[in-house]
């Protein structure tokens, strides 16, 4: 087990916080501690924040949350399922958003599909996040 310690600090003031607190004693925002587990599968994890709707409809948060989890899970065990959900999310939140990233939701799809992604796959991946996969239209 990869145990690591890092020091916590408030995503929007950068204030040191402790590990016990819930909210930012400075600028007072929610926090959520989030544990480095190499036990905790990042990919389902992200699966599981969609909740079965489009990444158009989760806020800002909550898609960056799931980029991240997709960054480390494809760290841990580079894969085409990884790359596709990635350029999905890329695509139908931030392309529908005309919102200008780089690399962009092509980049994701073209190393998925490199890398040998099946339709079975696109099926499979489309059942456990309950949504019809689809770029463009």
């Amino acid at each position: 087990m990869n145990n690591r310690f890092e020091a916590l600090s408030c995503p929007t003031c950068n204030a040191a916080i402790g590990i016990n607190e819930k909210k930012c004693p400075y600028c007072g925002r929610e926090l959520l501690l989030v544990v480095d587990n190499s036990e905790i599968d990042q990919f389902e994890e992200a699966v599981k924040l969609l909740k079965g709707k489009k990444p158009f409809l989760c806020n800002r948060a909550q898609v960056d949350h799931i980029i991240n989890l997709l960054e480390e899970a494809y760290e841990t065990n580079p894969g085409a399922i990884i790359d596709y959900l990635r350029a999905y999310v890329e695509y139908d939140y931030f392309k529908r958003k005309f919102l200008n990233r780089t690399p962009d939701y092509m980049f994701y799809y073209n190393r998925a599909i490199s890398g040998g992604l099946t339709q079975n796959n696109i099926k499979e991946l489309e059942n456990k996040i309950g949504v019809t996969i689809s770029f463009g239209g």
